[in-house]
């Protein structure tokens, strides 16, 4: 506590201080530029404060001031507004945009080995003695330290990857410290504080050259090679855009537009891109991936991420709330106002009895009074009649709607129920693994048919191209042989197929890729398989081509006993449709079927 009350108080003097010498040397306004401070205060100032002499010598009228800032500190500067500028790691600029509206002006060229970056990535290492950790899962049990929680190249890069291996770093390892700087991290692993750890890229490099560690004792696990050598660090995460400096919202758009004109034409030879470490600056680059990589990590400003609101289901079932509350605001609407007229014509009535002393007078006013009734009444009827109408077409509509789901429900119940029934007919062993992964595929297939049509704009029909890659993603997913891989013609037809046709044709494709993956290269390893889909008139035409041994030469699919070229015989039978089997450099199934 005293330790960060006394950094707090540090970083308010110096700030003042800067701002007293800066008004006491002219009356230029002082423009704040926060770093943050990843090497610590001292390091900060002696690598950006001849960035800011480089601008204020730039720029008349202006003083910049550098103020580091720790990890924790720079989210309550842009808050408050202490600071104008603000240069932070990638994963910080997304939070801040997000949070404060931020605008990033340029992104930072980063000098290592000669050369300018635009990119980083993470590293993920070890002793190199350490013979028990050779990949990412071996971390399980095991102690790590990173830089800080918020570290984009420190941390959450790596915790990226691990989370896409389903390692879950605060449960699966026996300790996990954040250390302050990358510099720490690289020490308490060499020291063995540590099993293992994570810095940015071209951090052990750096330290290796200053002469600080024997980079040999280290080695790096999953280690990513980038193709044509444009990216000579070790890295074990995906690369990511480099530092951006960001203007804040009150900071006029003008002289940010001045700083980033600087900034640019900053030479790589000048004292401050020498004392930055840096090649100069370049346009600001496109910080989509990191907004993705926060938003799968829930980390801010996605914490609350894939949750359902109130408002959220609000949007999404507004139209019929709406209908609902509108039907019931004019059945209020007309009753209260029958009663208000019935209450009316009855004081009418009463009134005019007492006031018609005669009878011709009284029937005379009785008959207006009946006739002014009879074209309210004639008028009300209509306008109810009218709105009743309307409410019986709603009604009707939503009868069909749950029709057509009762049907499309009971249909695919029957499909499961009969999947279910032919696999326990065929099954020839107690291997009940196989046995549910084969009904989960299939299942899924008739999900996936679903998935489509309800993320589309068509409730009756689904495109055929959608079908054929989510179809082969989610079966290369589900089914694990090797390296394999599933490719898409991408000159394929893409044709609006109705859901009769959708579901067979979907267990059809099932069951040919998952035959293509089991068979196709039972000797030599994985396979490639090529999906085509081509229009003739009226009809389509699937093919499925993979590069195996193709099918035997005694193969007949009528004689099989198989229950997945049962299960493709019967639903091609069910499409009116008709399949062919050959070899033509491995094996080739062509499927021809109306379009409807």
């Amino acid at each position: 506590m005293k330790t960060t009350y006394f950094r707090k108080l540090t970083i308010t003097v110096l700030i003042l201080l800067s701002t007293i010498s800066a008004f006491g040397q002219n009356s230029d306004k002082v423009i704040r530029i926060g770093i943050l401070a990843k090497r610590g205060i001292q390091r900060s100032y002696e690598q950006w404060n001849p960035t800011a002499d480089y601008l204020s010598s730039r720029i008349s009228g202006y003083k910049f001031v550098i103020v580091p800032l720790n990890f924790d500190e720079v989210y309550r500067a842009v808050a408050e507004k202490t600071i104008d500028f603000v240069f932070a790691n990638s994963s910080y600029y997304v939070g801040l945009e997000k949070q404060w509206g931020i605008t990033r002006i340029v992104t930072l060229k980063n000098l290592r080995l000669g050369k300018g970056y635009t990119e980083f990535g993470g590293v993920i290492f070890t002793l190199a003695r350490r013979n028990d950790i050779t990949e990412l899962k071996d971390l399980n049990g095991k102690s790590f330290t990173a830089v800080d929680k918020n570290s984009f190249g420190g941390w959450q890069m790596a915790y990226r990857e691990f989370h896409d291996l389903g390692i879950d770093p605060f449960k699966d390892f026996s300790g996990l410290f954040f250390a302050g700087t990358h510099d720490a991290v690289v020490v308490q692993v060499l020291s063995g504080k540590a099993d293992a750890g994570t810095v940015r890229t071209d951090t052990i490099e750096r330290m290796d050259l200053e002469g600080k560690i024997d980079r040999s004792k280290l080695k790096v696990l999953a280690e990513k090679t980038i193709e044509n050598g444009i990216f000579p660090f070790s890295l074990s995460t995906r690369l990511y855009p480099e530092w951006p400096l960001a203007k804040l919202e009150h900071t006029e758009r003008i002289l940010a537009e001045k700083v980033s004109s600087a900034l640019l034409s900053m030479d790589p030879s000048d004292p401050a891109a020498v004392a930055g470490i840096c090649e100069g600056w370049t346009i600001p680059s496109n910080y989509g991936s990191v907004d993705d990589t926060l938003q799968i990590l829930k980390l801010f400003p996605y914490e609350d991420y894939g949750s359902v609101s109130i408002t959220q289901i609000f949007e999404q079932y507004s139209t019929w709330i709406i209908i609902i509350i509108s039907a019931l605001f004019i059945i209020i609407t007309a009753s209260i106002f029958i009663t208000k007229l019935n209450y009316k014509l009855k004081n009418a009535i009463i009134a005019s009895n007492k006031e018609l002393s005669g009878r011709e007078i009284a029937e005379k006013k009785l008959l207006a009074i009946k006739e002014n009734l009879e074209i309210l009444i004639e008028k009300r009827t209509a306008e109810l009649m009218d709105k009743n109408n309307q409410l019986q077409i709603s009604l009707e509509t939503n009868n069909t709607l749950i029709k057509e789901i009762h049907h499309r429900v009971k249909n695919n119940l029957q499909i499961i129920i009969s999947l279910i029934n032919m696999q326990q007919d065929s099954r020839q062993s107690n291997n009940d693994s196989s046995f549910c992964a084969n009904m989960e595929r299939r299942i899924t297939s008739i999900s996936l048919v679903h998935e489509l049509i309800f993320s589309s704009d068509y409730v009756e029909s689904l495109s055929s191209r959608k079908l054929l890659e989510l179809m082969s993603q989610r079966i290369c997913e589900m089914t694990y042989y090797g390296s394999s891989k599933i490719k898409v013609d991408p000159d394929s037809a893409d044709q609006q197929i109705k859901l009769d046709i959708a579901i067979p044709l979907g267990l059809i494709l099932s069951e040919l890729i998952a035959n293509s993956l089991q068979y196709a290269h039972q000797k030599t390893g994985p396979c490639i398989i090529i999906l085509s889909l081509f229009q003739h008139d009226n009809s389509l035409t699937l093919v499925l081509k993979d590069d195996g041994e193709g099918f035997p030469d005694n193969f007949n699919s009528e004689k099989s006993r198989g229950l997945g070229m049962q299960l493709i015989t019967i639903l091609t039978e069910q499409i009116n449709g008709k399949i062919n089997f050959y070899n033509k450099n491995g094996a080739t199934t062509e499927l021809i079927f109306p379009i409807s």
